[in-house]
């Protein structure tokens, strides 16, 4: 697992560190967030390639499924999404796909085991 040094932008940053202060820590999903977040920034360790993923913090709870599309994506997204899991797609005898309302019911049947 990869090693940084971080450093704290702002005053406390999320309850790490003070602004200036310098740490060198393992490279987790907590890290990875308050960087994301703005809270701290790495000015130096081993880089992080894309190859190598974040350790998971032993606190981390599992998060509800976030790459569902929103209400008003478009029946493509929605089309892209449900293939994407998997999921049988009905097309009409003249080969069209469901409208974007049809295809969030059969998501939702989907998801219930129906």
């Amino acid at each position: 697992m990869a090693t940084v040094v971080i450093e704290g932008t702002h005053t406390p940053a999320a309850g790490v560190l003070g602004r200036g202060e310098r740490k060198t820590v393992r490279y987790t999903d907590r890290i990875a967030r308050l960087v994301e977040n703005g809270f701290i920034r790495i000015v130096g360790g081993d880089p992080v390639d894309d190859t190598t993923e974040p350790e998971a913090d032993s606190a981390a709870q599992p998060t509800p499924e976030t790459d569902t599309p929103a209400g008003n994506a478009t029946t493509e997204e929605w089309v892209a999404f449900l293939r994407g899991k998997n999921v049988d797609i009905p097309s009409t005898e003249t080969g069209e796909t469901p409208g974007r309302e049809e295809l969030k019911v059969l998501w939702a049947k989907h998801q219930s085991g129906a």
